[in-house]
């Protein structure tokens, strides 16, 4: 794979580089920020210093390390039983369960496990204009 420079014979300009070829993608995350600064201290053999200040990214968040959390997966079963077992709550409902068992959650938490499973709750077999 070519470098950006060498795409378009060692001088640098701007819309002259191929998309494909060196492009990381937008950096709208701080995951793709960090990713394109380590490649740019790398490549360039620049500081992180300057390497930050040229593609605007903080050197803070350039330095954040991601907590990766333990009990994803024991917290992700639970949830699937709870939504079984009791098959008309919502993430919602099931979060109030999973705090009152001792589970520190929150409901962003519970919302993103809930959606990356595929869970949802089941549609009331009652119609509008069948009450009463």
């Amino acid at each position: 794979m070519r470098t950006c420079i060498e795409a378009i014979g060692g001088g640098f300009e701007f819309g002259q580089c191929d998309l494909e070829e060196c492009s990381l993608g937008k950096l709208v995350s701080p995951a793709r920020r960090r990713e394109a600064v380590a490649n740019t201290t790398d490549c360039y053999r620049v500081s992180e210093r300057r390497a930050c200040r040229v593609l605007g990214q903080c050197r803070a968040t350039q330095r954040y390390k991601v907590r990766q959390i333990d009990d994803e997966e024991r917290l992700r079963t639970n949830v699937i039983s709870l939504s079984k077992k009791y098959g008309r709550y919502g993430d919602r409902r099931i979060m109030a369960l999973l705090q009152r068992e001792g589970w520190e959650v929150n409901h962003k938490r519970v919302e993103r496990l809930w959606r990356r499973e595929g869970l949802k709750v089941p549609q009331n077999s009652l119609r509008g204009n069948d009450y009463g």
